[in-house]
């Protein structure tokens, strides 16, 4: 049997507007964003420490005992751990001052929430940073935010010679 009415689709249920509230809460989660990747850097140049101890060991400066290959060879392993380490805990603060630019342009939504998840795993303050982000991230109302196209740029206004207070080259006052 056959329905005597067609089947109709159901329309998508149109996402609540956004409030300046949540305006608010972007701006501010983009705030600790940026305040947090710079703590993540100044902790990696603590590892500056291990790295200027393994260069002088590896370099002879702090020969203590009586084997000095010793001291070189961990001095060699001790800076390039740390080296190693310095990068990648740079690395993590790059992405997540990424992630605040992002959050403040209200672009790749997706990233933030992925980045958001990971910020979880470090304990405290990456949880709780993580934590409101996905809770402001998946609101109805922020997502519609994030769903904005974005305004198109027109050709640049190039400035016509005259209209300015300086002449353009080759054009004197008097013209």
């Amino acid at each position: 049997m056959l329905p005597d009415e067609p089947l109709v689709p159901a329309q998508p249920a149109s996402a609540p507007a956004a409030s300046s509230q949540d305006a608010e809460h972007l701006k501010l989660l983009a705030i600790f964003h940026f305040v947090y990747a710079g703590l993540i850097a100044l902790g990696g140049c603590c590892g500056g420490v291990y790295f200027v101890m393994g260069v002088m060991m590896a370099l002879g400066q702090m020969n203590g005992n009586d084997r000095p290959e010793d001291t070189e060879m961990i001095g060699r392993v001790m800076s390039s751990v740390s080296a190693l380490a310095i990068v990648i805990i740079w690395s993590i603060a790059i992405l997540v001052a990424v992630a605040g630019r992002r959050i403040l342009q209200r672009r790749n939504r997706n990233y933030c929430i992925v980045l958001a998840g990971l910020m979880c795993l470090n304990v405290p303050v990456g949880t709780a940073l993580g934590v409101f982000t996905l809770y402001v991230l998946v609101r109805p109302s922020v997502k519609a935010l994030f769903d904005l196209p974005e305004p198109a740029e027109g050709p640049r206004q190039r400035r016509r010679p005259g209209a300015g207070d300086t002449p353009g080259v080759g054009e004197s006052l008097q013209d």
